[in-house]
Parts: C-alpha cells; structure tokens; sequence
C-alpha cells in the first residue's frame, strides 16, 4: 500500500513543479514585454527628437492605415498602424521607429513592414528611425528589378 501512496505523492509533486515552471515562464514573458514596451516607448520619444533635429515635423502619430487584400478571391480587411507621419520641405512621409537589431533595413522583418507602409500609402518613400542608434534613415522602394 505505501507504494500507491508514494506514486500518488510524486504525481501530485510533478503537477506542482509543472505549475510552478509555467507560472514562472508566464511571469518572465510578461516581464520581458514590460521591458520591451518601456524600450519601445522611449524609442518613440527620442524619435520625435531625432526627426525634429532632421528637419521633419511632426504631423500625426499612430497614423491608422486600413487595407485589403484577396485570398482565392475573397477580400481579406486588415489595419495596421504607423509610428508618424511626418513632412520635410512640402514632402510627407511615414516614420517607422525601431530599436536594437529590428532597427536594420537589413532586417527582413522591418523590410517588409516598411513595404507594406509605402504601398497602403502609395509612396515609394517611408523613413525609418534607429533610436536606439539615433539615426533616421530614408528608404526607397522605387528601384526594383523586374521577375
């Protein structure tokens, strides 16, 4: 009998440690995206530094793009968000802020977001600001080779 109870006992002792190890992991991953939302907010704000010290001013922020795209013909809705949108000597653009490695045009990630930014706003421009580095860098989708 006190074999059943001891394989009772570590049955309920492996669930215990199992919860406790997904609590943790739930806590870490919460306090990592704390961590990575304070980054990100603070990018932000030395962004609006870097792109007035560029010359850009600051038109809106948060600026919503709505856009459409057809998956075996039936329209698929989407939104999405960008950082700025900004104007320098008459020409408007989109700003895209980013930190640490995500900040890299050579990024495939952000190459894509950017794309799809300059075509929900049919331009060929859209600028990217490292605030991490405190660079604000133009990227131009006009050149592109044919398939």
């Amino acid at each position: 009998m006190q074999t059943g109870f001891d394989f009772f006992i570590a049955i309920i002792a492996i669930c215990i440690i199992l919860f406790l190890g997904w609590k943790a992991r739930e806590s870490w991953q919460g306090f990592k995206f704390g961590i990575s939302r304070k980054r990100g907010a603070r990018g932000e704000r030395d962004a609006v530094k870097l792109l007035r010290a560029e010359g850009y001013e600051i038109l809106s922020t948060q600026v919503p793009f709505e856009g459409t795209i057809h998956v075996d013909s039936d329209p698929l809705e989407f939104s999405t968000r960008v950082d700025f949108l900004v104007e320098k000597d008459g020409i408007k653009l989109l700003a895209e802020v980013k930190t640490g490695a995500s900040a890299s045009p050579a990024n495939r990630l952000t190459r894509r977001q950017l794309r799809e930014y300059a075509e929900l706003s049919y331009s060929k421009k859209v600028l990217l600001v490292d605030a991490t580095a405190g660079k604000v860098m133009e990227i131009d989708f006009s050149i592109s080779k044919e398939i």
